[in-house]
């Protein structure tokens, strides 16, 4: 007798409670438990100050990537927006938390077809040779790459104190 698998499904968020109440919105993990039900569910998230990096929560396998280092690494505690107003020095993370995004969608853990995301862009180039037929190719690792400069250059280095 063949035993049935659940289907896997992956969910992706830029926020999650690292602990029952912690005040970080918990729609995502709500949502992620639903589905839960009918599915075996890992949930990838960034890590936060006080989260384990990897976790059983109920049914959901939580899995949390590092982009910064620990000491800093406050980005995506509570609303992400807030963070940036509340103190400028989080700036420095965006360019780390952009590029980690970037590196799970080469793996093709990132967020799937059709929504576009960094990862997803560079995939196209694995294949060598069509890129150097068309090196128009390379403008999503080009932006990429202007991005992070840009929030590099978004703020002056004075005003950053971590």
């Amino acid at each position: 007798m063949a035993v049935m698998q659940r289907r896997r499904l992956l969910v992706l968020a830029s926020t999650y409670p690292a602990r029952a109440g912690d005040g970080t919105p918990a729609f995502v993990r709500d949502l992620a438990a639903a589905e839960s039900s009918r599915y075996e569910t890992t949930v990838l998230v960034p890590a936060v100050p006080g989260s384990v990096g990897d976790e059983v929560d109920g049914a959901l396998d939580v899995r949390r990537f590092r982009f910064f280092p620990r000491r800093w690494e406050d980005l995506a505690d509570g609303a992400i927006l807030e963070n940036l107003r509340s103190r400028k020095s989080r700036w420095l993370q965006v360019p780390a938390f952009l590029l980690a995004e970037a590196n799970l969608g080469l793996l093709g853990l990132g967020i799937p077809e059709p929504v576009p995301s960094w990862g997803g862009l560079l995939r196209d180039l694995e294949n060598l040779p069509a890129v150097t037929s068309h090196p128009e190719m390379l403008a999503p690792a080009a932006l990429l790459f202007l991005t992070v400069t840009c929030f590099h250059l978004l703020v002056p280095s004075d005003e950053y104190h971590v």
